[in-house]
């Protein structure tokens, strides 16, 4: 048996290479028992038991048999079946003169499959001077610069061309269409964004036409459009592109190829479908059974660290004990840090996971069992440094020997990562031997010892976390705030994982992410920096939570994928080294910059400019806090709280003192609340007992920079038989945001029969009426952005599936958590919506309250 668990596995691979765009089998090769079918729109072409013998069936148009013949043409191609390939060509050849470019595709790959270049180029140039068509004639024209131009990709750009599903190759067309979008990527990041949300509209057809599900030929049309996107940010899509790939491999090999699979699985996790990758990685297994051990050893190591990420250690030791230390190999990468592993370095590796499911004891003494040679090499110190890492919690004082002595040595030997790494864990050990100043002084020294071209082995969260535990742990009173603001910028910017960076960075254990908090909240309380206290939980929140299926598609992956690109690029194949300094690498580094300057959750600077009293409810641990301030004195500390030891915000003490602050805070104007499920129950609670006073919710801590402009909205409805240019109501595609309205300042109403009950966001699909089509979620999130936003929301209890409340209704949250981010301004939550209520609303953009509707929740993205 080459893998544990197979019997997970063999589940697991029945969705590994199933299509996520689409619920069922439409397009391209599916497993038929031993064989695999060919379907076309839910049409069966060919069944690989046929052989040779080709018969499409009779109800096909024009355009579907030449998408079939490309499919067969592939097939056979990858076969080098050259009956199978004649036995096409020969029906093409008796079909109209659209069918020409298929003879002339099909015939330029065989020969070039037989190594005739030059007789495989002539074919396509002749085609081209003689095709009339000009849609035919610019295919054939990207066909040929894809196969044979040589040179920079701006050299190799394709002609755009306008696709028609109703046309013959749209397939291709579509994917041509995408690479001309690809090929526009912008190095100015003032157009970034933008060109991302051009992307984005190109990609949505593949998701949803039926004929998209695959494409014929893309292996060798273009390969490397599955990286590019990638490397963009779109790792999603990148999976779904590389698994066309992979089936038609499957199809015509019977097995997948090693380099495709192998790229399969670092896109899932970029992706962070770490069960996926694992299991590619495993079937990639079944494909090398054969390879040398040096190829295997490769996939161990890459299985074994996927593992620990999903803090299965056992799991991950058992892959790390298939290893051949004895057929090694240089090209075998560190998973993360994507360089050359030494074998020391991957028993260092492989101690992490022998310490997480067998304990320190049986860690340590693995440790010491690797062999040093005479002359002292650094990558045979780093397994030492593991040893005091482990030291730590039973022997802190020969930890810190041993971490001494590594310290020492790498400075004389100008070992800087070793150096740098040996100094952060002394400064934890300082801390655990009670020598605060000195732990101070490492965290400290730390700092300089990297060079600029290495900083991205260090972990600027272990040295700040560590002088905020260093300096709270000695007990006096010192100025510790900086730290705690620094390692704050870092967790909202980029959560630290635990497991990665104890392995990565030798983070001792006992010092967690959660420690932090506590240790912060504490140290922050005695100084009442409540609005630093209340900026820590709600970061360390947002960075707990996802929004369930949103991440998985579109812009919304770019900063989560960005950061794995950084991290874990050393589970990619070999192709995938010449993207790093790419113009996609860079692109998606402008788009990060963007995304968190313009949709950042958290701001630093926003309570200066509070007008009106707010209140927060923050979670933690088995504990409560409740934040608030009475607004108006442009200062940043003028919050403050109180803490319950309860976790239910519906408790007798938390509605006393929710009444205390109201009742003390009372305007004319608005008491905003923080949209989360404590502040749902807080909301509901406090407009009863206070019915004269305006409430709403918001979504960020963050001031409001809409313009008075807004305060009057065109209401926009779903409606397509009252469709028309002057009317309010539209046609299904410019309420989902497929076309850009006229109009900027929009209320879109979502009132509307939701067709099936879902506890995902993702899955609800709704139906009117007064259409015939529906309204997806899955098309509504690919398609919004900047120029398709409404600038409000009205939607009624019966759009989410519940009529009854909207008490801890996580549909409502992720609904407003979408919507707000995505750049809406209000969500207006009723639970029945009349028809005479949008005028109202319409001029109400940011002030509707209980007071005036109080059948209404009014939830703001920003504080006013």
């Amino acid at each position: 048996m080459i893998f544990r668990n197979f019997a997970f596995f063999s589940i697991l691979l029945v969705s590994v290479f199933a299509s996520e765009a689409f619920a069922t089998e439409s397009t391209g090769w599916f497993p038929k028992g031993k064989e695999y079918v060919l379907l076309l729109e839910g049409k069966t072409i060919y069944d690989t038991s046929q052989g040779q013998a080709i018969n499409l069936p009779s109800d096909l148009n024009n355009a579907q048999q030449i998408e079939a013949y490309l499919y067969l043409g592939e097939f056979f191609i990858k076969n080098k079946n050259k009956q199978g390939v004649a036995t096409i060509l020969y029906q093409i050849r008796l079909k109209s003169s659209e069918f020409r470019l298929g003879d002339a595709i099909i015939t330029t790959l065989w020969k070039k499959t037989q190594n005739e270049e030059s007789a495989s180029q002539k074919t396509l140039e002749s085609y081209i001077k003689i095709e009339s068509n000009i849609y035919y004639k610019n295919l054939a024209k990207n066909i040929y610069t894809s196969l044979f131009t040589e040179g920079e990709d701006e050299k190799k750009s394709p002609v755009d061309l306008n696709c028609i599903n109703k046309l013959p190759y749209y397939s291709i067309c579509r994917v041509f269409r995408l690479q001309a979008f690809l090929d526009k990527t912008p190095a100015k990041s003032s157009e970034v964004n933008t060109q991302y949300a051009n992307i984005m509209k190109v990609l949505y057809p593949f998701y949803e036409e039926g004929i998209l599900q695959s494409v014929p030929l893309l292996g060798d049309l273009d390969q490397d459009l599955p990286p590019r996107l990638a490397f963009l940010g779109f790792a999603n899509e990148a999976i779904n592109f590389q698994r066309m790939i992979l089936e038609a491999e499957k199809a015509a090999y019977e097995n997948y190829t090693e380099n495709s699979l192998e790229r399969y699985a670092f896109f899932q996790v970029l992706a962070g479908k770490y069960n996926l990758a694992e299991a590619s990685l495993n079937e990639l297994l079944l494909v090398s059974k054969n390879r040398k051990a040096s190829i295997k050893n490769r996939i161990y190591i890459k299985l074994g660290a996927l593992a620990y990420l999903q803090k299965r250690y056992k799991e991950s030791l058992d892959y790390y004990i298939k290893i051949d230390f004895n057929d090694w190999s240089s090209a075998i990468l560190h998973p993360f840090f994507n360089e050359s592993l030494s074998i020391p370095q991957a028993k260092d590796l492989i101690a992490v996971s022998v310490w997480r499911a067998q304990g320190s004891k049986v860690a340590l003494q693995a440790l010491r069992q690797i062999p040093s040679q005479e002359k002292i090499f650094q990558e045979e110190v780093w397994p030492r440094l593991r040893i005091a890492q482990i030291l730590r919690d039973s022997n802190p004082e020969l930890a810190s020997r041993i971490t001494d002595e590594i310290s020492y040595l790498a400075q004389s030997r100008g070992w800087k990562r070793l150096e740098y790494s040996a100094t952060v864990l002394q400064g934890y050990n300082h801390i655990d031997n009670q020598l605060y100043r000195k732990s101070t002084v490492e965290f400290t020294k730390s700092r300089g010892i990297l060079s600029k071209e290495e900083q991205e082995f260090g972990s600027d969260w272990l040295r700040y976390t560590g002088l905020v535990f260093a300096h709270q742990a000695s007990g006096q009173k010192s100025p510790v705030i900086s730290f705690i603001n620094d390692a704050l910028a870092i967790l909202k910017n980029e959560a630290p994982e635990e497991d990665f960076i104890t392995v990565r960075n030798y983070k001792p254990a006992k010092y967690t992410k959660d420690g932090f908090i506590q240790t912060s909240l504490e140290a922050l309380s005695d100084g009442n920096h409540a609005q630093t206290m209340m900026e820590l939980l709600t970061a360390h929140r947002l960075s707990s939570i996802d929004l369930p299926g949103i991440f998985e598609t579109g812009l919304f992956q770019i900063n989560l994928v960005d950061n794995r690109l950084r991290y874990l690029s050393g589970f990619q194949s070999f192709r995938e080294s010449i993207f790093h300094d790419s113009i996609y690498n860079q692109a998606r580094e402008m788009e990060v910059s963007y995304l968190k300057k313009e949709r950042e959750d958290i701001s630093n600077s926003y309570s200066e400019d509070i007008s009106s009293p707010v209140i927060a409810i923050l979670p933690w641990q088995s504990s409560i806090y409740l934040f608030y301030t009475k607004g108006n004195s442009g200062k940043r500390n003028t919050w403050e709280y109180k803490l319950f030891s309860d976790v239910n915000a519906n408790s007798f003490q938390i509605k006393q003192s929710l009444k205390e602050i109201a009742g003390s805070s009372l305007t004319e104007g608005t008491i905003q609340i923080y949209l989360n499920e404590s502040g749902l129950t807080a909301f509901e609670f406090l407009r009863k007992e206070f019915q004269d006073q305006k409430f709403s919710l918001f979504y960020r801590f963050k001031t409001s920079q809409i313009s008075s402009r807004n305060s009057n909205l065109m209401p926009v409805i779903w409606d397509a038989k009252q469709a028309d240019s002057s009317s309010n109501a539209v046609d299904r595609m410019s309420f989902e945001g497929t076309k850009v309205l006229l109009q900027n300042y929009r209320l879109h109403i979502w009132d509307y029969e939701l067709l099936q009950k879902s506890n995902r966001l993702l899955d609800m699909e709704w139906k009117n009426s007064n259409d015939s089509e529906t309204i997806s979620m899955k098309r509504v999130i690919r398609r919004m952005d900047e120029r398709t936003i409404p600038t409000a929301i009205l939607v009624s209890s019966r759009n989410l599936g519940d009529t009854s409340s909207f008490l801890n209704q996580n549909i409502l949250l992720d609904w407003c958590s979408f919507w707000l981010r995505s750049g809406v301004g209000s969500v207006y939550f009723k639970k029945e919506l009349k028809e005479s209520a949008v005028p109202f609303y319409s001029k109400q953009p940011v002030g509707v309250s209980y007071k005036e509707d109080p059948d209404s929740v009014n939830i703001n993205r920003d504080l006013f």
